[in-house]
């Protein structure tokens, strides 16, 4: 490649800040690379565990208004509206990074399954 070629030619003779610029250009192509493919092996667990939550919370409220039946739909309702919300969510941020070339930027992140969490959490 031309990096190792200009390495093997004029880099032992660098100085440090052409050295540290030649590593920014390095890590202009090779940041975006290490991030997707970070992505690629952290979203699947992130989408994994979102599924859980989301049967989990369905599976408590099922078993609230079995066990208290003075609760109804309404008091339930903003629950299971969020958790609907993450699933169609996940659907579509699913199918839009299936859609997503592998050298593209990912559609969704896994820290972005992470941060929906908080809402149906505080729903509960």
């Amino acid at each position: 490649t031309a990096m190792s070629g200009w390495l093997d030619e004029d880099g032992w003779e660098a100085t440090t800040e052409v050295l540290t610029d030649k590593l920014n250009e390095m890590k202009l192509v090779g940041d975006p690379m290490f991030f997707r493919m970070k992505q690629t092996m952290e979203r699947p667990e992130a989408v994994a565990k979102a599924r859980e939550m989301i049967v989990a919370v369905e599976g408590a409220v099922a078993n609230l208004t079995k066990k208290m039946s003075w609760l109804n739909e309404s008091h339930t309702q903003m629950v299971t509206n969020k958790t609907a919300f993450l699933a169609e969510w996940l659907d579509n941020m699913t199918a839009a990074q299936e859609a997503t070339p592998p050298h593209e930027d990912p559609a969704f992140t896994a820290e972005e399954v992470y941060r929906k969490f908080p809402a149906i959490e505080d729903a509960m």
